[in-house]
This record gives structure tokens, sequence and C-alpha cells, in this order.
């Protein structure tokens, strides 16, 4: 351990919850980590007592000892380690974060074997190619891996007030999820729009700093409304947080949290809140 912190020590075995992106990118930010591998029988029951601070499996299956599950973890969390891929964008959202397999790729050229690329991806319209990848994604998901997709939730981000938060609001809805939509509630429009969110889904409300001053936090979205299971999470200066608390539950929303509005370029600050919502979304909704 340094400076008093714990270091935390990972037993690879079977009987523990499995290793999912989530978990990945959480160890990822520990400074240190210990890997045991037990090997045949495992290691005595009272070491592991005295020194494992987390249980990780990486499958229903068993193997003659650990190593092969540590490898796999290493490679897993060393993605997130700055300077280990080539390119440090390729790390930074991956599909397995929104909890659905990968949409399928196409290269050239146009015709291969008598079959051809979706015409979509042929546009140049990166609208229709987003929508295309995303229902791609939730098909595949639904006919290969269907357990997936009780952990997925479709992300709206609305932000209200400066510039700024129009900034924040995009670096943190796209590391919490690579689709959904970001909408300007500065508009009248959507304002006067009813809006009405389901169960799986989840609400990010950006709002910058003195956002209230021309309009009302409960007028502005007085045409909101959750399913009475839909999550919700807020990002603001601070100002009547619990007013704003109890109009979205008594809209149907489930609260995550709340948390200050921030940097959008202090990156470090901006990831560890999205995975800090994208945890507390899994636990809230009991999945």
């Amino acid at each position: 351990a340094s400076g008093g912190i714990r270091t935390r020590v990972i037993y690879l075995t079977p009987q523990a919850r499995v290793l999912d992106q989530t978990m990945v990118e959480e160890l990822a930010r520990e400074k240190e980590l210990v890997l045991l591998c037990g090997h045949y029988e495992g290691i005595d029951e009272r070491v592991l007592q005295e020194t494992v601070t987390d249980y990780v499996s990486i499958g229903d299956y068993v193997l003659t000892g650990g190593e092969l599950g540590a490898a796999v973890l290493m490679d897993a969390v060393s993605r997130f380690v700055p300077g280990v891929l080539h390119n440090d964008e390729s790390s930074q959202f991956e599909s397995m974060q929104d909890n659905l397999l990968e949409y399928p790729h196409f290269t050239r050229p146009e015709q291969w074997h008598g079959r051809k690329v979706p015409p979509v991806l042929l546009t140049g319209d990166h609208g229709k190619i987003e929508e295309w990848r995303y229902q791609q994604a939730v098909a595949r998901t639904q006919e290969r891996r269907p357990d997936l997709l009780k952990n997925s939730f479709v992300l709206h981000t609305f932000w209200y007030g400066s510039q700024e938060a129009e900034e924040y609001a995009s670096c943190l809805h796209g590391r919490i999820s690579r689709y959904g939509e970001i909408q300007n509630y500065n508009r009248n429009k959507l304002i006067r729009s009813r809006n009405v969110l389901g169960n799986q889904e989840l609400l990010l409300l950006v709002e910058g700093a003195g956002a209230d001053g021309d309009v009302p936090f409960e007028e502005r979205f007085r045409n909101l409304y959750g399913s009475g299971k839909t999550l919700a999470w807020i990002c603001s200066d601070g100002s009547l947080a619990e007013k704003k608390k109890e109009f979205l539950a008594d809209r149907g929303f489930r609260l995550l949290g709340c948390s200050r509005y921030s940097d959008a370029e202090n990156t470090e600050q901006t990831d560890r809140l999205a995975l800090d919502i994208r945890k507390k979304a899994l636990h809230l909704a009991g999945r």
C-alpha cells in the first residue's frame, strides 16, 4: 500500500463476479493492483480472508490455474493506461461500455462475393450512419447476447445555459455512452414539446452557472416526464438542488445523484464521474 491507501488484491476464481467492462475501467483507475492466482485446489481460505479485497472470474468454467485469468484482466485493464495503445483514442469508448455488442464493420470493395456494403454507409450522412450502427448493435446483441440488453440504457443529455455547459454536456455524454442524444434546452420549441422517457433510459441534465435566471427549472422542464423507472442525474452549480430532485421525482424519475458542474477539459474528473454514473445506474436498476 502507498500513502495509507490499501492496495486492491484480486483473487482470480470462478467463484466470483464475472469481469466486465465497468469493472475493468474501475480497476484501471487504481495506482496498484495485486493479482493472486491459485493452482489446482486454490489458496488457503485464511490467506484469502486476510489479504483479498476483490474476487474476480473471467467466466463460468474451470482452468488449471488463475494465470490465464490474470493475463486476461491485465490485458483489459492495460488498454486504459496512457501510452499502452498506439492510438489512445481507441480505448476511449468501447461498445461493451454500452452493454451492446459491436456493430458490423465493412471496408472496400463495395461488393465482395456477391455481398454488398449496406447503402447507408455510402451516403456520407453521419447522423444516419450512427443511427444504423446503433440499430445494428442492438439487433446483434439481441441475437447473440440478449442477457446484456437488461444492462443497456439509452442516454438523453439535456443542457441549458452557457456555451460551456454545452461543451461539458457533450464531453460527459461521450464518456457515458457512444449513442443517445444531446439536446439544447435553451430552445423554446423543446420546452413546449412533451417528452416522455421510458424504463431503460437515462436522463443527464447539465445546467450552466446561473442558468435558472431567465426560465425557472420547473417551467423549463414542465413537459418532461419519466416512466417511474427512468433514471436521472443532475450536473449543476448546486443551486436549488433539493427542489430540482423533488421536481424530477414527482415526474417519474429515479434520481441517481447530483454533481457539480465542472470543466470539460478536466478529463480525469469527467472520466471518474462518467464511470460513477454508469455504476450507479446499474446498481439502482438492480441489474
